[in-house]
């Protein structure tokens, strides 16, 4: 908190009032077990030009704060680094000056930042004159994952006063006092990181003061420093030896931190000034690993009385003045801040003991801007950048194989790696589909005569094959070692069918549906076929005699004696068949046939077909008649002869067939001739 004083009525005649603040970092040693990024650490300084308190009857009543800057460093706040600078405090009183300030602010977001402005006067008419207020400042936020380099400073600000008076005129015929004249004064402060310690450091610079119509003078000997700092363990404030020369009447005294010196002044005109001039001490509030102090440079607090030959005294001023008031806080966490090390990240999905997919997304939290790497027994899965909020998310570069999975994160920065996070175990479950199966038999085309056809194919080892027709399931298979399958379908009707198949894995996963594959039904058996040749009871001379005959057209008719196969052939699209057999014997041969429709399916055994077969060449026929070299009138005789009894008698003479007669059973035989022509005629009989 800033002190307040009241005064009365204030004369301002404006000097040089400077204050500045030079970062004094204390050195401290590296601190075991320190706090890896991002640890939680923070620092703040507060220094003022001028804490006015003024209460003059009938002048002015003045509290107020001249000259503010402020810095605050926060590693777990946003923003992280902040640096401002003011021409006033807020709800200064007294004072027709509006606040000026500007400010600096840095995060993970924004890195740098800086100003360097201008605040104007803070004038108040006939009592306080001042210089023009200048302030800059600046932040730096190396990232959460990283640490501003030791004794640069995160936030740091200052503002300067260009000197100010401070006075009051009373009324005739008292003169006007000059209360206060200022030189040049700065205030400034900072925030850095030293050795893993934080140190906050403010300090103040006064050029030169003088009170009370210059009757006293004030000499700087030192301007103070005050700095705040904590290794994490212990919070320690220390400050300088500042201290000041204060000069009355040709009188010098030094003044050291506590000390004081009462000034009484006549002023002349029964004016008298009675003021008390303090060296402000250190006020040490740390606690623990906090480190918190506050002092304020040079106090001046008093009364000007004016007190007349035989009237009773009246004050015409109380005073309270707090030049360059000064606070610093640090606090680092245990052990300090190591900036080379980043606390691990966490993983928090897959969750311990989950299942997921094979590229399941793993997310979880870090720093800000650091790298996370997941790793497998040492294989790098994937890697992600921590957003700004915190958070990352990365899928595996290559899918993980089905089972059971143990993974580790780390994190680095620019300038600090993390060790392992604590490990996560789950388990991935295979689901990825196997391929179609492939669907070989029935062939795709083909018609088959079994109601019940075994279907068969290739798959995935281990997989369960369903065949279904549409929504149907015709059967079910698991797919063997060498990557085949078959099952016997349920009944299927005669007619086209076409079937499909999936296969699902050991993990349910399901193929999509393999290439159809059309087969027809056709159980139904082929009537018999008819043997139509040789006709039954006939006689051929021919041993390998063509067979025909009737059946249903595409289908093969097998021809057999007994047992044996004497040819087949395919019912031509009229209905007719024929082939021609093998090699019979001479003597009578009953044969049948079975006829086999596409699908396989075969008829019944036809009607039997008995023929004789005659292979033997007979002996020539004899011409008996007309007698040879006879004559006849006759142009048709009649020829006749003897021959083997059944046979066929043809007469020619040359090439001409004359006639033809089958020779009785009694061994003769008899035909008559064409027309002949007059003349001589030789003929012959086969």
């Amino acid at each position: 908190m800033l002190s307040r004083i009241s005064l009365a009525t204030v004369i301002a005649v404006v000097g040089a009032f400077s204050f500045s603040l030079t970062p004094s970092l204390v050195q401290a040693g590296p601190v075991a077990n320190a706090a890896a990024l991002p640890a939680p650490y923070s620092g703040s300084t507060h220094g003022d030009i001028l804490s006015l308190g003024l209460n003059a009857a009938g002048i002015a009543n003045i509290d107020a704060i001249l000259g503010h800057a402020r810095t605050a460093t926060d590693s777990t706040r946003d923003p992280r680094a902040h640096a401002e600078s003011a021409n006033l405090e807020a709800g200064a009183l007294g004072i027709p000056v509006s606040v000026v300030s500007d400010q600096a602010n840095s995060n993970n977001a924004t890195p740098t930042d800086s100003y360097n402005t201008g605040l104007g006067q803070v004038d108040v008419p006939g009592v306080l004159d001042t210089g023009l207020l200048t302030g800059s400042g600046s932040t730096v936020w190396a990232g959460d994952a990283a640490c501003v380099p030791d004794g640069q400073p995160i936030s740091t600000a200052d503002v300067s006063l260009a000197g100010a008076t401070l006075g009051i005129q009373p009324p005739a015929p008292v003169p006007a006092i000059n209360i206060l004249t200022l030189g040049t004064v700065t205030t400034s402060g900072n925030t850095a990181l030293n050795a893993g310690s934080v140190v906050s450091t403010t300090s103040g610079n006064l050029t030169s003061l003088s009170l009370l119509n210059q009757n006293v003078q004030v000499d700087v000997v030192s301007n103070p420093t005050l700095t705040a700092t904590s290794n994490g363990t212990t919070g320690t404030v220390t400050a300088n030896n500042y201290a000041i020369d204060v000069t009355v009447g040709g009188t010098t005294t030094r003044l050291t931190a506590g000390a004081s010196l009462p000034v009484n002044v006549d002023l002349g005109g029964g004016v008298i000034a009675s003021l008390k001039i303090g060296v402000g001490g250190l006020t040490d509030n740390s606690s623990g690993a906090t480190a918190s102090g506050s002092m304020t440079f040079i106090n001046i607090t008093g009364t000007i009385v004016l007190d007349p030959p035989l009237l009773p005294p009246t004050t015409l001023a109380t005073i309270n003045l707090g030049l360059l008031p000064l606070s610093a806080t640090a606090t680092a966490p245990t052990g300090g801040v190591q900036c080379s090390v980043l606390q691990p990240p966490v993983i928090t999905s897959p969750t311990e003991g989950s299942t997921t997919s094979e590229s399941p997304t793993i997310t979880g939290t870090g720093v800000p801007g650091a790298t996370v790497t997941v790793t497998e027994n040492g294989t790098i899965i994937g890697t992600a950048t921590v957003g700004s909020d915190g958070t990352w998310s990365l899928v595996p570069s290559t899918p993980l194989s089905p089972g059971p999975h143990t993974i580790e994160a780390t994190q680095k920065s620019s300038t600090a790696a993390s060790g392992a996070s604590a490990p996560v175990t789950f388990t991935v479950i295979d689901q990825t589909p196997p391929a179609a199966p492939v669907i070989t038999g029935p062939v795709a085309g083909s018609t088959i005569g079994d109601s019940t056809p075994t279907i068969s194919g290739t798959g995935e080892p281990g997989a369960t094959v369903t065949v279904s027709e549409g929504a149907t399931v015709l059967c079910t298979a698991t797919v063997d070692a060498t990557g085949n399958w078959s099952c016997d379908s349920s009944t299927l009707p005669d007619g086209s069918h076409t079937v499909t198949a999936t296969q699902a894995d050991a993990a349910g996963n399901v193929s999509a549906v393999s290439a159809p594959d059309t087969f027809t039904v056709d159980s139904a058996v082929p009537a018999a076929p008819v043997i139509a040749g040789p006709v039954d009871g006939s006689m051929t001379s021919d041993s390998t005699p063509a067979i025909s005959g009737t059946g249903e057209p595409g289908a093969t008719v097998t021809v057999s004696e007994g047992t044996t196969v004497l040819c087949t052939a395919t019912v031509a699209a009229d209905g007719t068949w024929s082939c021609d057999s093998s090699t019979l014997s001479d003597g009578s041969h009953t044969i049948t046939a079975t006829q086999a429709d596409a699908a396989g399916n075969v008829s019944a055994v036809s009607a039997p077909d008995t023929f004789t077969v005659d292979s033997a060449v007979p002996a020539a026929p004899v011409i008996a008649g007309p007698v040879d070299g006879s004559m006849t009138s006759d142009s048709t005789p009649a020829i006749s002869g003897t021959g083997e009894p059944g046979a066929t008698v043809t007469v020619s003479e040359g090439t001409t067939v004359l006639c033809t007669a089958t020779v009785a059973a009694d061994g003769t035989w008899s035909c008559d001739s064409s027309t002949l022509s007059d003349g001589s005629h030789t003929i012959t009989a086969t």
